[in-house]
């Protein structure tokens, strides 16, 4: 009898996917939006989409992996929803909802010549105040790091982040730390 059950949660483990990415109810300090969800069996692609309120949703599109980075549409200090349906079905996994903080800097960018401006995104961060904040070519901030008085120093070659934070506890209140884009530090020194 247990081993029956045991088969049986588990194959309705795999038999239902769900939404991984973001997490419902959180609150992201970023507005390039990474959206992952678990595979369906059978689906060779799914239909992705996000909505603001009760609006048609900003977001339709139809997918063939398990994640998608949407780069536009979301905006700070806005709250959304977001659903997944697989290819081979007509139900819908979620829908899950998040929200954006607010941005934390006040940058004025000048390009006086774009064709020198290499592609890509810039990483800025404040000592002083304890943020860190990036931007797009246009000098839009699409992530910070929130309430967490990170300032960043450096990045490795496998996309890796390192800094400090304020910690006004501690013998050297500026302690070392490699972070992730969540704020969630994944290394602290003693």
């Amino acid at each position: 009898m247990r081993n029956l059950f045991l088969l049986f949660v588990i194959m309705t483990s795999i038999s239902m996917a769900g939404l991984v990415k973001p997490a419902n109810g959180s609150t992201l300090n970023y507005i390039h939006v990474l959206f992952e969800w678990e595979q369906e069996s059978g689906a060779s692609s799914y239909n992705l989409q996000v909505s603001q309120g009760n609006n048609p949703p900003i977001i339709d599109i139809e997918v063939s992996s398990l994640y998608f980075i949407v780069g536009e549409n979301i905006d700070w200090g806005n709250s959304y929803s977001w659903k997944v349906r697989p290819n081979n079905s007509e139900n819908w996994i979620g829908p899950n909802t998040f929200s954006t903080g607010s941005t934390i800097s006040d940058v004025d960018v000048t390009i006086y010549n774009g064709n020198l401006y290499s592609p890509g995104l810039t990483i800025f961060s404040s000592f002083f105040n304890y943020y860190s904040a990036v931007f797009d070519q246009e000098g839009n901030e699409v992530w910070n790091t929130g309430q967490s008085d990170i300032v960043y120093y450096n990045t490795d070659y496998e996309g890796k982040l390192f800094g400090c934070w304020l910690n006004n506890q501690s013998e050297n209140n500026l302690p070392g730390i490699e972070f992730n884009l969540d704020g969630e530090f994944t290394w602290e020194e003693p």
